[in-house]
């Protein structure tokens, strides 16, 4: 940023100011995740000290309904007190006790009537978060310093996990089924708009594109650090990540469906249930399941942690960059207060209606349409306002040129910014905002306020940008804004 034109930048600091209120909605809700598996963590390590099952692989519970089915077997209902279908019980679609007990978890946010329907708190899992956001706390509150000591563990150990659980899963019967439902896509989702959606938004999550953290945290590193070599570790370190982590999870899937004699795509679950309800379906099935469980909710504890903790390093850089006279010296009273702020606001998410308003957070404020817009503008603003030569002179006096593949790698970059990533950006936005309709839950219609306040977050951050735009040029004096509209082509 210190290369770009003051007169130009005034106007573009909008798109700054839409990426960090993202980011500030993000923290917000996201961290309840890490509340339900700290709810998982506390009844997998319940049950490993106690030498008892894991409560989701039986219907003996008391929050076990009639319809509860014990996957150990396949062929009846098992309920509290020993009854089967053939005990009056005909008719009742069953459920098994892997899915109740994460609608146990759903009801400890209540699974109110709706949205509308937000009522009493949940203490469960208000404790929960508190503790989720205290553990953030005390990882940032000294600094990029004590954050990135703990990085190097939470970091690494969830890698550690991956293995042993791959080693574990492929040793599995009907694990080769999973894989292979894994490695054979079925390519005629491609027309669905929602996969387009989906698969954009885990790019940004996963990369933290147009979210300001990534940028946040490379504003610590020295002028000439060379991160143009880490940019394309984390790229690489990042996918084959994902794609480890897909032999890891379908390995286990594929013996679960082989447990249950279904096809595999019967016990695929999208979203939250995945982690919260198929998986630990699966883990209940293992020899020695409690280690497992406890082992395996640690490691999503540990990646959640690390991602939320990036993403409030990267508000409170963005906010003390912006106003480093009101908070020099002050890191520690922000840190605090936004994290007092965001917990208040997140208690919302852990009442009898919590888990539609964090349905309206997922969908609306961090959302694919937004994240693609604001990277659509990033990538003009690099590319054709700023200029991708300059842009390119700039890395040279950060890094140099000194071989053949980064002279490649400068070419392959200028044509992202310039033409790749706008193109690319602007049709999958143009697919999804076609195809973007009414947020649902299942059978469970959002009523048009809760809508209302879904737009509300996606304006909150997309408006900055023009009006921050206009608010510019209205203070600026003479002809600035006919020299905006020029340098957008002579910098090029």
């Amino acid at each position: 940023m210190v290369f770009i034109p003051r007169y130009f930048w005034n106007c573009d600091e909008g798109i700054g100011y839409g990426t960090t209120v993202v980011c500030f909605w993000l923290n917000i809700y996201y961290i309840v995740v890490l509340a339900w598996a700290l709810v998982y963590l506390f009844f997998a390590l319940k049950s490993l000290f106690e030498g008892t099952q894991l409560p989701w692989a039986t219907c003996t519970n008391t929050w076990n309904t009639p319809a509860c089915r014990d996957f150990h077997s396949t062929n009846n209902l098992s309920v509290p007190g020993g009854r089967t279908m053939d005990e009056g019980l005909e008719g009742v679609i069953p459920t098994d006790s892997s899915s109740e007990f994460w609608k146990l978890v759903y009801r400890i946010q209540g699974m109110s009537s709706g949205v509308d329907d937000v009522t009493e708190l949940r203490w469960e899992l208000a404790i929960a978060l508190l503790i989720a956001w205290l553990l953030v706390y005390a990882i940032i509150w000294k600094g990029i310093r004590s954050s990135g000591k703990v990085v190097y563990f939470t970091a690494t150990f969830p890698y550690v996990m991956l293995v042993a659980l791959l080693i574990r899963g492929v040793t599995l019967p009907g694990a080769s089924e999973g894989i292979k439902y894994y490695l054979y896509p079925n390519f005629s989702r491609l027309g669905d708009s929602q996969v387009w959606l989906e698969a954009g938004t885990q790019i940004f999550f996963s990369y933290a594109v147009a979210l300001g953290c990534m940028m946040a945290l490379g504003s610590y590193n020295p002028f000439q650090n060379d991160f143009v070599k880490q940019a394309v570790f984390v790229a690489a370190i990042n996918s084959g990540t994902s794609i480890f982590a897909g032999f890891v999870i379908f390995s286990v899937l594929g013996f679960m469906a082989h447990t249950l004699q279904l096809p595999v795509s019967e016990v695929v679950s999208q979203g939250p249930g995945l982690v919260f309800e198929a998986y630990p379906r699966a883990l209940a099935e293992m020899p020695g399941s409690p280690i497992w469980a406890s082992l395996f909710f640690f490691m999503i504890l540990l990646v959640g942690i690390d991602s939320q903790f990036v993403g409030v390093e990267g508000f409170m850089t963005a906010v003390t960059d912006r106003f480093p006279r009101a908070f020099r010296g002050r890191r520690q009273i922000l840190l605090t207060f936004t994290c007092l702020v965001s917990f208040l606001i997140g208690l919302l998410l852990v009442t009898d209606g919590g888990i539609y308003l964090f349905q309206v957070f997922d969908y609306y404020s961090a959302s694919g349409l937004v994240l693609l817009f604001l990277c659509m503008l990033e990538a003009i603003t690099i590319g054709w306002v700023y200029g991708s030569r300059k842009m390119s002179r700039d890395i040279h006096r950060m890094v140099g040129v000194t071989s053949a593949w980064r002279r490649a790698l400068d070419i392959w970059l200028r044509a992202c910014f310039t033409l790749f990533t706008p193109l690319l950006s602007f049709a999958v936005l143009m697919f999804t905002i076609v195809e973007f309709g009414p947020l649902k839950m299942g059978e469970y219609v959002f009523p048009a306020w809760g809508n209302g306040l879904g737009w509300f977050f996606i304006l909150s951050s997309v408006l900055f940008v023009p009006g921050y735009f206009i608010y510019s040029v209205v203070r600026a004096p003479g002809n600035t804004f006919m020299k905006l509209i020029s340098s957008a082509f002579i910098s090029f």
